[in-house]
């Protein structure tokens, strides 16, 4: 829908005032649970614990190379401030593209990211504000761009998995809402830039060589091999092995 030119200001305004309330709250260190963890795996480059979340992982590199404030932690933590900022911000436009008005919109953005869960998710090295800021972005664009919604499905996979909850939602938009659809074409779009926005969680397991999971399959190798099995488990524990160029 149009909107005019002071409303456009709008998105920009929350953005500041959510960022503003935000920093006043948050994390400037290591937090309780997996924030410790993140901030590890971010300064290294490394995989925290399945499913590895190497977006945020890349994000948090970015962060503590880009940003001179603060420690490592705290720069880290930014990243899940600026993503529920950023969601805070879009929010308005999805609210508005439900027919609200701007005012009611600008309300709806501010009680959302007033909630208890996007507050307390923002404040600290975790993956769920940007996990909303996928989602925001992929309803947004979805009508206007199928292909785009694809890559961003894709690259958000890559911060958390439980974003292909949103899945069944864009197909009652489609059906509902998309005019002349070319089911074949649309389809091919969508599929072919989702594969090459998760090529992003394919190429972080690569990269970090997955040494956890591979670690893993040996110990169950290893237990098959002694206790049920020895011949059979002797030879699958030889070929993957083989296959990681580690026999």
């Amino acid at each position: 829908m149009e909107t005019s030119s002071p409303s456009r200001l709008v998105p920009f305004l929350l953005f500041i005032a959510v960022t503003a309330a935000y920093l006043h709250t948050m994390n400037p260190t290591v937090s309780v649970g997996d924030s410790g963890e993140f901030i590890a795996a971010s300064h290294t480059l490394a995989l925290p614990h399945a499913p590895s979340y190497p977006l945020f992982t890349l994000l948090g590199k970015i962060s503590i190379k880009v940003i001179p404030l603060g420690n490592i932690a705290y720069r880290v933590n930014l990243v899940s401030l600026l993503s529920g900022a950023g969601t805070g911000a879009l929010f308005y436009f999805l609210a508005q593209s439900a027919g609200l008005s701007a005012a009611v919109a600008a309300l709806s953005a501010l009680l959302f990211s007033a909630s208890q869960v996007m507050w307390g998710h923002s404040l600290t090295s975790e993956v769920f504000s940007l996990n909303s800021l996928f989602a925001v972005l992929i309803l947004l664009s979805f009508s206007k761009s199928i292909a785009l919604s694809g890559l961003l499905l894709g690259l958000g996979l890559a911060n958390h998995h439980t974003l292909i909850l949103i899945v069944p939602g864009l197909l009652l938009l489609y059906v509902l809402k998309s005019p002349g659809k070319d089911i074949p074409r649309d389809l091919t779009r969508f599929a072919g830039f989702f594969a090459a926005g998760f090529m992003h969680y394919v190429y972080g397991h690569y990269r970090a060589k997955s040494l956890i999971v591979y670690i893993f399959i040996a110990w169950y190798f290893f237990n098959y091999y002694l206790y049920i099995n020895p011949i059979q488990s002797k030879a699958a524990f030889r070929q993957f092995f083989q296959s990681l160029g580690l026999w």
